[in-house]
């Protein structure tokens, strides 16, 4: 207990930054450049000082790999530095990562010195992650609201020179009020949310919403989403009854929605899709290198012609296509939902829900759960090497399935024996012949068992009166064949059999 309390009563110390700390009588550090420029080249300097009573010589440095950075040139040897002096270290590096990040340099053998934490800069950069209406469908001649949110990826202010706005538009179908908005400014690391006002036409369309922001700083971005406009109920009905399922271009348009927007390499982008034919939510992704106006359309299919099923049951088949090819993304990750009344109805197990990728055939993606799942869906994500037709598909369950043998019915009591019956055979339970076990079932079974007891008990009873007792043989009581006393090796058993002829 004394050992706890002094450790109480010892002074709290923040935990170092670099692993092997130097102590203060060994090296300290500090940092000549305060700030660089993520994915530009450039030279990070320090000065360490030797905090040690002696001079030291030939001292290897190395710029500890924090992940961070790349570098070209990441040692340096000082060749000697006195008790107290300092000496100035030259790194090249390129940052790869932005904001504050801990800068250690390893001194020889001896230990790490800590040199504080570097800012790394980066340009405003602007995207849309989110474009939805708060109805996917609509009335005729109904309103409904579409929101934005727009987020600087930088850590520089986007919109410091002219400002940043926001522009939403239709095709025609729909009409926006007050397409055009003015934001302003957005800070680093920082998301504005923005939303509009759709008015519906007086007939039914397919409405493409497409949101454009801009900014100096910033550069720009652009997404589209899809609003549907339906006609009345009685027009609606009319159409369904003529179309007869032919797939017409509207019910195509109904299920498909694109995406149109522009990437910063590296940067991950997420497109947000509310169109719940295809159960596909949300698609992050990442491209190799700036690229502008790519399109993303996802949309419901068929199996593709000549392929087996996937697994035991399917939910959904759909198709997602991009003018950018597969390689020109580094990440591509698709959110999807699947309801939970469906795992429901066809009694699957819901942690074998996976997607696939069809490309020569089937091939399962790694498949985790995205997010806990509410009353209504189970919500997952992938990760694909490309687009492609997919398939939401799952397993049956792990239930114990019911044994096909027909169980055995309850055998009724069996009504006792009269105990003259145990008197005649005149054999205790011990020495009674056994009998073949019966199958238990009807009352038939047990009176037959018990007649051929007795039919055995007779024959047994015949064999004593002829042979025995007044046939051909007779024995010694049994009271004269066993002695009392252990017999002895050399002694013949205690038992003759005599004719019994006179």
């Amino acid at each position: 207990m004394a050992f706890v309390a002094t450790l109480l009563l010892l002074p709290m110390t923040g935990f170092a930054a670099c692993s092997s700390a130097c102590s203060s009588d060994q090296y300290t550090c500090s940092l000549t450049t305060s700030t660089m420029a993520k994915s530009t080249s450039g030279t990070l300097t320090v000065s360490v000082t030797n905090q040690q009573s002696n001079s030291q010589s030939s001292v290897a440095t190395t710029l500890q790999d924090l992940g961070w950075f790349t570098g070209t040139t990441t040692t340096s040897t000082i060749s000697s530095i006195n008790a107290g002096a300092s000496a100035s270290l030259d790194y090249s590096i390129t940052p790869t990562s932005d904001g504050a990040q801990d800068v250690c340099v390893r001194m020889g053998s001896t230990c790490t010195a800590d040199c504080g934490s570097i800012t790394i800069t980066s340009p405003a950069a602007l995207s849309i992650t989110s474009l939805t209406t708060a109805s996917s469908s609509i009335s005729t001649s109904a309103t409904t609201t579409a929101s934005a949110s727009i987020y600087n990826s930088g850590t520089e202010t986007a919109g410091s020179t002219t400002g940043v706005t926001a522009t939403l538009s239709s095709s025609s179908g729909c009409t926006v009020s007050s397409g055009t908005k003015t934001v302003g400014t957005i800070s680093g690391k920082e998301t504005n949310s923005q939303s509009w006002t759709v008015t519906a036409g007086s007939s039914a369309a397919t409405c493409t919403l497409t949101l454009s922001v801009s900014g100096t700083d910033g550069g720009s971005d652009s997404t589209t989403t899809t609003l549907t406009v339906s006609a009345s109920s009685s027009s609606n009905s009319s159409s369904s009854s003529s179309s007869g399922g032919s797939g017409s271009n509207s019910t195509s348009n109904a299920t498909k929605e694109t995406k149109l927007f522009s990437t910063s390499a590296g940067v991950s982008k997420l497109l947000t899709f509310t169109q719940t034919t295809t159960g596909i939510t949300d698609i992050e992704l990442k491209t190799v290198t700036a690229k502008t106006s790519i399109q993303v359309v996802v949309d419901t299919a068929n199996k593709p012609s000549g392929a087996s099923n996937p697994a035991v049951s399917v939910y959904k088949y759909m198709e997602i296509t991009s003018t950018a090819g597969n390689s020109d993304f580094s990440m591509i990750k698709i959110k999807f939902k699947v309801p939970k009344s469906w795992v429901t109805s066809n009694s699957v197990d819901a942690s074998t829900i996976a997607l696939y990728r069809y490309v020569n055939g089937w091939n399962k993606l790694t498949t985790a759960e995205a997010s806990a799942p509410d009353g209504l869906y189970y919500y997952f994500e992938a990760t694909s090497p490309g687009f492609s037709t997919f398939a939401v598909a799952a397993d049956k369950g792990n239930a114990t399935v019911p044994s096909e043998t027909p169980s055995t019915p309850s055998t009724p009591s069996t009504p006792s024996t009269p105990s003259t019956l145990d008197n005649e055979t005149g054999s205790s339970p011990e020495t009674a012949p056994s009998t073949p076990s019966v199958p238990g079932g009807s009352t038939d079974s047990n009176v037959i068992v018990g007649i051929a007891v007795l039919i055995l008990a007779i024959g047994f009873a015949a064999v004593y009166y002829f042979f025995l007792k007044g046939g051909k043989y007779r024995h010694t009581p049994l009271r004269e064949v066993y002695s009392s006393s252990p017999r002895k090796k050399e002694e013949k058993p205690k038992y003759e059999y005599r004719s019994g002829r006179k």
